[in-house]
């Protein structure tokens, strides 16, 4: 009978462990280390995630996930979508395989699964659907990777991240406000306790995009003016998407168009916000040009920088080191840096006190550094 109960016991602390996280990914990369045929599967559902991601960016350029918070079945999304039936029908099937939609057998209807609700509905606080767009427009270059990676850069396409008004940041500045508000609110956090005790804050936000985090650090402290820098094709998109930070104040903000490289940034600012702008570049440009962002900054002034940091050596599951790929094909000469590569950057920049704050459980870092 004890040798039944201890038995019994073991079961299920062993069913504990390889359904509870963390334990069930480290108890699956045993497995899979030891058992040849789970070590297969491993890469075969690596293979099928590109699959998986490429669907959800389907169903968001079709605004699927919108009509899905009343369920439908495959008929009724087809013709409120203007899709194809046996189109909707395998895309919705695909996503329910992939646990990002839910299926009723009884009533074949289709309904979101609470992490759906919560990250791809473009109204809530934390959606990323915006993510899947931008990672679905670099499909085609990560399809060359193997040509990329003998070259080390974009350089076998005619266009790359750092072309001259390239087209692909109108499409970031109006797709990634709504996915970028809860790291704006962080990042304008980093620097709470000293930007309150000034009596201005005068900000320059560098290649601005929607202009989220300029206006969300404007919506957070009233002292502030902040000027967004960015091509002048992408300046239109930022000014018209004040109306989305109704606590911002027209006195409180002013547009400045043309490249970081050149562009007379004026000044002298308190603040310089550079949020996913050094992975573009070499670790030799970037020290370049954060020496001009130094030049424009007070005496006692601030650099925030918001970025994905990279591991070496490398570690499991880091964003960062798959995002350093994807700079590869996208770039001539960027990456996800490491944060040692950062420390370089601002400390040979002439800034010093230079601080990493993390943002758990999300992905990006921040690195304040104040001038010398």
């Amino acid at each position: 009978m004890w040798g039944k109960a201890l038995f019994a016991v073991l079961l299920a602390v062993a069913i504990f462990f390889c359904i509870t996280p963390p334990f069930s990914s480290t108890v699956s990369f045993y497995i899979s280390e030891v058992y040849p045929p789970a070590r297969a599967n491993k890469f075969v559902s690596t293979a099928q995630s590109l699959v998986a991601g490429l669907a959800i960016q389907a169903a968001v350029k079709l605004d699927l996930f919108n009509f899905l918070q009343t369920p439908a079945t495959y008929q009724q999304v087809a013709s409120a979508l203007k899709v194809d039936e046996r189109g909707a029908h395998i895309l919705l099937n695909s996503l329910v395989t992939n646990d990002i939609l839910k299926f009723d057998p009884s009533t074949s209807l289709y309904s979101l699964t609470t992490g759906a609700a919560t990250h791809l509905l473009p109204s809530k606080p934390d959606y990323i659907g915006h993510f899947f767009q931008l990672i679905g427009g670099q499909v085609g270059r990560l399809a060359r990777l193997d040509e990329v990676v003998k070259v080390g850069g974009a350089s076998i396409f005619e266009d790359s991240a750092d072309t001259p008004n390239h087209p692909f940041w109108e499409l970031f500045a109006n797709i990634t406000i709504q996915g970028s508000r809860h790291s704006a609110q962080a990042m304008a956090k980093t620097i709470s306790g000293w930007a309150e005790g000034r009596k201005e804050l005068r900000i320059l936000d560098i290649a601005a995009g929607s202009g989220t985090y300029g206006y969300t650090f404007a919506e957070t402290y009233p002292n502030a003016h902040v000027t967004f820098l960015d091509w002048p094709a992408v300046i239109p998109l930022t000014e018209k998407n004040m109306v989305e930070f109704p606590g911002v104040k027209k006195a409180q903000v002013s547009f400045l168009p043309g490249s970081a490289f050149d562009a007379d940034l004026k000044g002298p600012y308190d603040v310089v916000l550079v949020s996913h702008f050094y992975h573009h570049f070499s670790l030799e440009r970037n020290i370049e040009l954060t020496r001009r962002f130094v030049q424009a900054l007070k005496p006692d002034g601030k650099i925030v920088v918001n970025e994905f940091l990279a591991t070496d050596p490398p570690e499991r599951s880091n964003m960062g080191n798959n995002f350093a790929l994807m700079m590869l094909a996208w770039t001539n000469g960027g990456q996800a840096f490491v944060a040692t590569d950062y420390d370089r950057i601002l400390n040979t920049s002439g800034l010093n006190n230079v601080e990493h704050v993390g943002n758990f459980p999300f992905p990006n870092s921040y690195i304040v550094a104040s001038r010398k």
